[in-house]
This record gives C-alpha cells, structure tokens and sequence, in this order.
C-alpha cells in the first residue's frame, strides 16, 4: 500500500509553504502512521516525499493481511481528514 494518495495537491500545497512547515507536517503525520503500522502488525517499507509505503504479511505471514491494510488505510484517511493538516493556516 502506498499511502501516496492521502496528499492530493501536495505540490501545490508545497508551494505555498517553506520547508520547515513542509516537513513539520509531513513528520506529524507520519509519526501517526508509524504507530497504525506498528499497532497493526504492518512492515514499513519506505518514505519518499510524501508516500508511506507499508506491506503487510512480510515478515510474518498473517491470514489477514488485506485487512490489516485496509484498516490502516482506512485510520490514515481519519488522521489526513479529521484531525487536520495544518498548512496555509487552514486546517485541513
């Protein structure tokens, strides 16, 4: 899973930003991502910009792993939607 799509409009956001409130923002949601992966039994793969990317049944096999993405998923969209990220001092 790529978590790529949660950011539409993140050049553009970018623009309008300097790089210190860019990766302020970028830190306080993958910090949150970091914890549904972990919390969920997921591998991080890797960070680039603004894409998460995690797998889940590596390592570790595991019958659910779909789900598992999906869950995550599904609270990462909670996070980047209802709890806001902050940039042109409009929460988002």
């Amino acid at each position: 899973m790529v978590r790529d799509v949660l950011f539409i409009g993140f050049t553009n956001m970018c623009s309008q930003l300097n790089a210190i409130e860019v990766m302020g923002m970028l830190n306080k949601m993958f910090v949150r991502f970091d914890k549904l992966t972990k919390e969920h039994g997921l591998f991080k793969v890797e960070t680039i910009g603004d894409a998460y990317m995690v797998v889940g049944g590596i390592p570790t096999q595991v019958p659910d792993h779909a789900q598992r993405v999906c869950r995550v998923l599904t609270s990462s969209l909670r996070i980047v939607c209802c709890h806001g990220v902050r940039y042109g001092g409009v929460d988002k």
